[in-house]
C-alpha cells in the first residue's frame, strides 16, 4: 500500500474531491487522516463513513483560527504529516462588472490565503521528505467567461506550487498542483449548477427517452454479418495500398494473361 502508516490532512475533506482523497489514502493504508471542514453536520457524516481511521477537525482554514485548530489537533495527537492535501476552496461565478470587492475578498480568503497560509501554518508538523498537494484547476490557464476571480484563485495556487517547491527543497518536500477538470461535487454544483454538464445517469436517460418504441412485430430481424473482400498477401508499399484499396472498391477482373 502505497502510504502504509503514514499521516495525512485532507482540508475541504467534507464532500467531493477531498472526501474521495482522504476515502483513498486510507484505502493505501494511512493510519490516520485528518479532515476538515466548515459545517459539522456534514463533516461528522464524511467521519463516520470514512471509519476510525479518520479525524474530523471542523475548521475555516480560510481564517487563522480555523488553521491553528487543524494545527493543534494534530499536535494533541503527537503526530507529524507525511502528506498534506490542502484542498479546501469554493467556486462561485461572478459578472466582471457586477463583482464587489466583498466577493473578491471572499474567494481569495479561502482559495488563495487559505492555501498558502495552510501549508504555511502546518510547516511545523510536515515531515522533512513529505508531500503537499494543492487543488488547482484547469481554469487557471483557459479564463473562462465569468469566472475571472475564481480563474485568478487558482492560477495563483498553480503558481504557489512552483515557487513552494523551491522554497521547502532544502527539507525534501515535494509540492505539486492537481487540476482537475470539471468535476461534479457539491460545492461545484453549488456555486456553478447552471453550467454543469448533465450527470452520466441524465444522460442515459435522456438518450432512453428519445429512444423510439417499436412493437414486436415490426422489430427487425438482425443483418448478417458483411462479407468484405479479403486483402491479399502485400510485398510491398504500393501493393499493400493498391490492395487495401481494393477492400473498398470493385476493380475490373483481369484475365488471366493480363499482365498485372
Amino acid at each position: 500500500m502505497r502510504f502504509q502508516d503514514q499521516i495525512v490532512a485532507v482540508t475541504g475533506g467534507s464532500t467531493g474531491i477531498g472526501y474521495s482523497a482522504a476515502e483513498a489514502f486510507i484505502a493505501e493504508g494511512a493510519s490516520r487522516v485528518y479532515v476538515t471542514g466548515r459545517t459539522a453536520g456534514t463533516l461528522n457524516e464524511a467521519a463516520n463513513k470514512l471509519g476510525n481511521r479518520a479525524v474530523p477537525v471542523i475548521a475555516d482554514v480560510g481564517t487563522a483560527a480555523g488553521r491553528q485548530s487543524l494545527k493543534a489537533a494534530i499536535e494533541a495527537n503527537g503526530d507529524r504529516l507525511d502528506v498534506l492535501f490542502a484542498n479546501a476552496g469554493i467556486a462561485e461565478f461572478n459578472k466582471f462588472e457586477e463583482t464587489d470587492e466583498a466577493f473578491f475578498d471572499r474567494t481569495f480568503d479561502i482559495n488563495v490565503k487559505g492555501v498558502y497560509f495552510t501549508v504555511q501554518s502546518l510547516l511545523p508538523v510536515l515531515k522533512d521528505g513529505g508531500a503537499v498537494v494543492l487543488t488547482g484547476s484547469v481554469v487557471s490557464n483557459k479564463g473562462m467567461a465569468d469566472l475571472s476571480v475564481y480563474n485568478a484563485s487558482k492560477a495563483a495556487v498553480r503558481s504557489f506550487a512552483r515557487s513552494l517547491a523551491n522554497d521547502l527543497k532544502a527539507r525534501k518536500i515535494r509540492v505539486n498542483t492537481l487540476s482537475p477538470g470539471v468535476t461534479r461535487t457539491p460545492i461545484m454544483a453549488k456555486g456553478l449548477n447552471s453550467t454543469l454538464p448533465p450527470s452520466p445517469a441524465s444522460r442515459r436517460k435522456s438518450r432512453s427517452m428519445r429512444r423510439p418504441v417499436v412493437s414486436p412485430s415490426r422489430a427487425r430481424s438482425p443483418k448478417p454479418p458483411c462479407s468484405w473482400h479479403r486483402a491479399r498477401p502485400a510485398t510491398s508499399t504500393a501493393s499493400n495500398s493498391r490492395w487495401t484499396a481494393a477492400s473498398r472498391r470493385s476493380e475490373p477482373e483481369r484475365s488471366p494473361e493480363a499482365p498485372p
